[in-house]
Formats: C-alpha cells, structure tokens, sequence
C-alpha cells in the first residue's frame, strides 16, 4: 500500500510538472518563422523544381548520344524512272510503281561548338531562378509571420497592463465601499469607479477575442498548436547588422542578368559549324540500285555539315538586344538599392526615436506615480472628487502602457532593418 502511494505520488508530481511546463512555454519568433517556411506549400518546391531540372539536363545529356530510329515507307505512285529507248531483242528493266523501305538510321553529333555546355548552363540558370523566386515567396511568409508574432506580443502587453489598472480599480472600489458604508463619502463615488470598472472588463474581452484571432492566423501559419497559455518572448536586437545589400530582389536581377550573358554565349554558338555522322542500313525496292527491281540490302555511312553562313545580321540584333536588357536590369537595380537606402534612413530615424522615447518612458511614470499618490491622498480626504482620481489613475496606466509600446515598437522597427536588408 504504501509504494502504490508513492507511485501515485510520483505520478501526481509528473503530471503537475509536465502541466506547469506546457503552461509556461515559451515561443520565439526565429521558431515561428523557421515552421511557417517549412509548413507553406511553397516550401517544397524547391525538391521539385531539382527534379524537374534533373530531367531537363539528362534530356540535353541525351543529344550527345547517338539517336537511332527505325524507319519505313510503302508507296504507290504513278510514275518511275525509265529510259526512253527500245532496242530488239533487249528487255530494258523498269521499277515498280510500288516501293518499299525500311531501315535503320543512326545520327551523332560530332561537334556543336560547345552547345551543350551552354543549355546547360542556361537551365541552371532558370532553376536559380525558380529557387530565388521560391525563397522571396518564403521570405514574405517569414514578414507576415513577424507581424502576427509582434501583434500578439503587443496584445500581451496591453492586457498585463489593463489587467493591473483593473486590479487597482477594484482595490479602490472595496476601499470606496468601506467609506460609503461608513456615510464618510456618498454613493455617486462607488458609481464612477464601477464604470471604469466595466468599460475596463469590455477593453479585456476586446484584447482576448483579438488575441485569440491573431492565434488561430499563426497557427494556420506554422502547425505549433499554440494556444491561450504560450508566452511570446519578446527579441533582443543587440546590434544591427551591416547595410550591405542581400535582398532576394537584387540577387533575383543579378541572375536575370547572369541569364542573358549566357544567352547570348548560346548565340555565338549558332554561328559555328556543326558536324554529325551519320549510317544507314536496311532493305527496300528498289534499293540503291535504281534500275533493279528485286528487293535489296542497302546501307550508307557518311558526315552532315551545318553552317550557317549568313543570317542578315539577326544574331548580331540578338545579342545588341541582350545588352540593351542587361544595362535595363542594372538601371532596375540601381533603383532598388536607392528605393532599399531611403527605406533604411527611415527605419533608422524610427529607431532613434523609439530609443530616445524608452529612455524617457521611466521618468514619466514616475512622475505620474507621484501624481497619483498626491491625488489618492486627496481622495481619501475627500479634496478630490472620483472622476479626477480616476483621470490621474487612467494617465499613469497610458503611461506604462506607453512604455511597453516603446519597446515593442523599437524592436518591430529593428526587425523592420534587418528585414529590409534581406537578413530576416
């Protein structure tokens, strides 16, 4: 009996553990962000869009080697080759008017002048690409994840700091009713509080439907099953990084420009001889022997030239075309880094500004605690009317409110640096 007792206690214990660590669980934002890029559907396109690559280059692969082809033909047609002669006593042969063939064709490419390469190149190219594409995608999952992240910290703040004016107000209230109840002051008192009391109970039931709203966004975004319980911990930005530029935007138009110089190379290519080999082997009537009517084996081996000598100048219009292109990428860029730099003067006057708010955020509540205590003073003794102290109790709770805001915002617009820098 006694170690069953002891296994219940230990199993009691176990439960109330593992429940107060499921209470206190503490959520960061990298982990938000870091499962809603792992749970979006954009996430796994980059295996995709690898596989659909690995296939593109094997087919390219695949015209390096020989193609071979089986090949037949049956015709009827209504006039063969003949000579216009007749001598006595001489048959003079003549081919049939139906023909058939059928063979088998080999072709190898010899030299292309580097074709290959290039398509290569080019289709590593567009799966860049595709892979930058998906990552600013994602990226903007990561932003959007940022935003629901701060307004639940936001939220969090604002009821610990309306759940502590209402715990002041209801002291006040209990110590108004002793008063009341002791004819020292009237009635009307006990009313103005019990208004602040309910507009303050309306403000929470506000702040929990919203609350819960922006919990059910986070979760559809990142799977964590978070709920009423968790406690989102506000970053620490100890330093901002350097303003260098790695926004997936500019790498983005870099590669585009990447694309069009290997395009261009794939041009130059068009303009070198192309050699192939080719053989062919099989049966047909006639076979090469034009004048014999039986059927025949046949075969041919032999090199296929290509070169194109003169194309009114559409390659050289081409590859000027490409570089027009490039130097409007670069302009492109240029914009964007400038449109980046005027962004980042801002967030950084922002951020100034929010350190010079907090920095003077405890000054003023201090302040106005003082006010407040003149004024509790006054209260009791009945110099200062419930409307006023409540005014001087509703300034001292804005002003610790305030102060949370501050440093929320000075974080969010830190965040907004580093995002703006592509290092989110």
């Amino acid at each position: 009996m006694t170690q069953l007792r002891k296994l219940l206690t230990i199993i009691f214990a176990s439960l109330i553990g593992f429940s107060f660590a499921q209470e206190s669980r503490q959520i960061s934002l990298q982990e938000c962000m870091d499962q809603a890029v792992i749970q979006h559907p954009m996430y796994g396109q980059h295996q995709l869009q690898a596989a659909l690559q690995n296939l593109k280059l094997d087919n390219l692969h695949s015209d390096l080697l020989p193609k071979v082809s089986l090949n037949g033909k049956a015709t009827l047609q209504n006039e063969v080759v003949s000579l216009p002669i007749s001598l006595p006593g001489v048959i003079i042969p003549s081919v049939s008017k139906d023909q058939y063939r059928l063979s088998l064709d080999v072709n190898q490419a010899i030299y292309r002048g580097g074709l290959n390469a290039f398509q290569n190149e080019l289709e590593k190219n567009s799966l860049d690409i595709s892979d930058m594409l998906i990552d600013k995608e994602l990226y903007a999952v990561k932003a959007q994840t940022k935003t629901l992240f701060f307004q639940i910290i936001l939220v969090d703040k604002q009821m610990q700091i309306i759940e502590s004016y209402r715990e002041i107000l209801e002291q006040k209230y209990e110590e108004a009713q002793v008063l009341v109840n002791e004819g020292v002051a009237l009635a009307s008192m006990l009313d103005v509080l019990k208004l602040e009391l309910l507009n303050t109970k309306q403000e929470i039931f506000n702040i929990e439907a919203l609350r819960k709203s922006l919990i059910l966004n986070l979760n559809e975004l990142t799977h964590l099953e978070l709920d009423g319980t968790n406690d989102f911990s506000l970053p620490v930005i100890n330093s901002l990084p350097m303003a260098n530029q790695d926004r997936f935007e500019y790498h983005l138009l870099s590669l585009q420009q990447q694309q069009l110089e290997t395009s261009k190379s794939l041009l130059a290519v068009k303009t070198k001889p192309m050699l192939f080999a080719f053989a062919s082997a099989g049966v047909g009537r006639p076979g090469f022997n034009m004048l014999s009517d039986d059927f025949a084996d046949f075969y041919m081996i032999g090199l296929n030239l290509k070169w194109d000598l003169w194309d009114w100048n559409k390659n050289k219009n081409e590859k000027k075309m490409m570089d027009i292109n490039k130097e409007l990428i670069e302009t492109q860029k240029q914009s964007f880094e400038l449109n980046i730099q005027l962004g980042l003067n801002q967030l950084q006057s922002e951020i100034d500004k929010q350190y010079s708010l907090v920095n003077s955020d405890p000054e003023i509540i201090a302040l106005h605690e003082n006010i407040v205590k003149t004024a509790e003073a006054q209260f009791k003794n009945g110099t200062l009317s419930t409307t006023d102290y409540v005014v001087e109790l509703q300034k001292l709770n804005q002003a610790k409110l305030n102060f949370e805001l501050h440093q929320i915002s000075l974080v969010n617009s830190q965040l907004a640096y580093i995002e703006t820098l592509g290092k989110l």
